[in-house]
């Protein structure tokens, strides 16, 4: 099962998150930033000397972030934005937290499937 990776979100959606987390035994520093002209999510990852490791990526709904490349760095697993409702509509600004979750499994744990993944997942 993917590990959700967003703190808890406050009730009023902020437009940029930045936090840490421990992945695969490494502290990684996380940023998501909403860009609202192009009402999406963004993703850069750094290491824990701050080195940039991915700057600037694109979230999209039930796609893996890295999909197999490797990125010197970046844990071997992958990033992904699920849709928890099934809709496959894209993360708005309201919808991170919500109705979208930010993730990160290992390639085990991510179904291969044209266009994406469907994955269910049950948040307690």
């Amino acid at each position: 099962m993917p590990l959700i990776l967003h703190p808890d979100l406050p009730d009023v959606q902020q437009p940029a998150y930045d936090y840490t987390v421990d992945l695969e035994g490494e502290t990684y520093r996380i940023q998501l930033q909403y860009m609202e002209r192009q009402d999406g999510w963004y993703l850069s990852i750094s290491d824990s000397d701050g080195n940039r490791l991915m700057m600037g990526k694109r979230l999209s709904v039930n796609t893996a972030l890295i999909n197999g490349l490797q990125i010197a760095g970046l844990p071997p697993g992958d990033f992904l934005l699920l849709d928890l409702s099934g809709s496959g509509v894209e993360c708005s600004f309201e919808d991170l937290g919500r109705r979208c979750s930010f993730g990160y499994a290992l390639e085990s744990e991510i179904p291969a499937a044209a266009g994406g993944f469907p994955v269910t997942i049950t948040i307690p």
